[in-house]
């Protein structure tokens, strides 16, 4: 009896312990923009501009990330969310990729016009079954703006992992 409610205890703390740990992007390897230098500093104060509608359709291409290189635990969910100042029309569009493979499609809302604000988290899923530590360098972002002129400050990936010394325990 006691296992049973040690087990499940495990499993229950193991969903609920969870944890979270934020990078941003710093590197653009790809773009069409006014200041792209300003999205990848790591700052709120400074922001790059996207443009449209134009002769081309501004967006930035982002890949690399601040993550060290360390493993922290199993991956369960990875989040992307800008900090952005819309124009007329508050939505930003990303497009995620691993591997050259386009995996999904989403819009966040920004702030309103002259007050920049964070969009919610939109969460992207894995090209395969799992997430693995070395996607954080490998993922493929593009960001671009849904009308107009609008500002970024920043790019962050929210990575939720379990921890290696909660993930479970072996009952054989």
């Amino acid at each position: 009896m006691i296992l049973r409610v040690i087990i499940c205890f495990l499993i229950l703390c193991s969903a609920a312990c969870a944890e979270d740990v934020t990078y941003y992007f710093d590197t653009i390897i790809e773009g069409v923009g006014t200041n792209p230098e300003n999205l990848i500093d790591g700052s709120i104060s400074t922001y790059a501009e996207l443009n449209y509608p134009g002769e081309v359709e501004d967006y930035f291409r982002l890949q690399g990330t601040t993550w060290a290189g360390t493993p922290l635990g199993e991956i369960t969910a990875v989040s992307i969310r800008t900090y952005c100042e819309p124009g007329l029309i508050s939505y930003v569009f990303f497009m995620d990729r691993i591997a050259g493979s386009y995996l999904d499609e989403g819009a966040g809302t920004c702030g309103e016009e002259g007050s920049p604000d964070w969009t919610e988290y939109y969460e992207i899923r894995p090209g395969s079954l799992t997430w693995a530590w070395s996607d954080m360098e490998t993922l493929l972002v593009s960001i671009s703006p849904n009308g107009y002129t609008s500002k970024f400050y920043k790019v962050e990936l929210k990575v939720t992992y379990t921890p290696p010394n909660i993930r479970g325990v072996n009952i054989n």
